[in-house]
Formats: C-alpha cells, sequence, structure tokens
C-alpha cells in the first residue's frame, strides 16, 4: 500500500499530474532537505547533496493513489492533500504541515462554469443511496482487507446516511 519508484505511484514534484482546479494552484514547490555535514559546528549542508525527494501520484481527483485509500478517498466529496497553499497578500507558497479539502462542485452546470475538470457530486452521486452505497463498497473493501473493523463500517455508513450528498 505504500508509494513506489517501481510501480510509478512516487515521482518528483514537477512530474505530479495534480488536476488544474480553479482557485487552487499546485506549482511543484516543496521544501528541499541537504545531507548535512555534523562534524562541524553548527552542522552545514554538503553542497550539491539533496536528498532526492518525490511525491505520491494522485487520480483524475487529486486524491493520492497509493497508501491506504479511506473510505472518503475511495467514495470521495472532494480533494484531500497533505499539504495547503497561502493566498495571495499571504507570504504566497506553501504549508507543508497543514492539509486541504477542495470540494467538489455540485452540479454539472457549476463545475462547467468553473472550469473543474473534476467530476461534480451529481455527476457521481445522482441520489443518496448512489452515495451511501459508494461509501459502503469502499468501507467493506477495508474490513476485508482487515484495515477498518466492522463498528468502523458501520460508522462510515450512518455517516453517509445523515449526509446530504446526492439529495
Amino acid at each position: 500500500h505504500y508509494p513506489s519508484v517501481t510501480d510509478g505511484t512516487l515521482v518528483s514534484p514537477e512530474h505530479l499530474n495534480f488536476p488544474d482546479i480553479p482557485g487552487f494552484t499546485y506549482s511543484g514547490a516543496i521544501n528541499t532537505l541537504s545531507d548535512r555535514d555534523y562534524s562541524v559546528q553548527p552542522p552545514s549542508p554538503f553542497p550539491n547533496r539533496d536528498y532526492p525527494l518525490l511525491v505520491p501520484t494522485v487520480d483524475s481527483d487529486g486524491n493520492e493513489i497509493a497508501g491506504i485509500r479511506s473510505p472518503d478517498i475511495r467514495a470521495p466529496i472532494g480533494t484531500y492533500t497533505g499539504w495547503n497553499y497561502r493566498g495571495p497578500k499571504y507570504a504566497e507558497g506553501a504549508l507543508m504541515i497543514v492539509g486541504s479539502f477542495i470540494p467538489f462542485e455540485k452540479t454539472a452546470a457549476e463545475r462547467e462554469k468553473s472550469g473543474d475538470p473534476r467530476l461534480s457530486l451529481e455527476e457521481r452521486y445522482p441520489d443518496n443511496e448512489r452515495y451511501i452505497e459508494a461509501v459502503r463498497k469502499a468501507a467493506n473493501e477495508l474490513n476485508n482487507e482487515r484495515l477498518l473493523i466492522d463498528e468502523d463500517v458501520e460508522r462510515y455508513v450512518a455517516i453517509a446516511k445523515q449526509s446530504k450528498i446526492g439529495k
């Protein structure tokens, strides 16, 4: 379940095919980390010896492909990232500790108007029952893989039933 260069689920930041979501720009900028010489104080970086930086690849929604994909990712209502960006006028750039959630548009018309390449909630889940079934399927798959206990399957389904997705 972990990302790997071999299977193509781990790439350099500039090769990440993040969707072009309106109002949310992926620049490929990421903090670098240099190999350091600890024989001197303070430690100093070795010239030209940066650690290679790799990031997990994403699906067409912008959600990571590798790893344990929770029901929130398998039956998504938006894009989840492990990073965030400051907006313009706020020291624009990456905030690596905080993640983002970028919701899908509600309708196909809203999606087309905004130019969002991701399917809308309406296109994914025409009614609440379809959303509930998608969540149930995702939770049961994780349960069958022994990655989610029965109680949590029930909890995910109950939350889906209470949602307004598809209503």
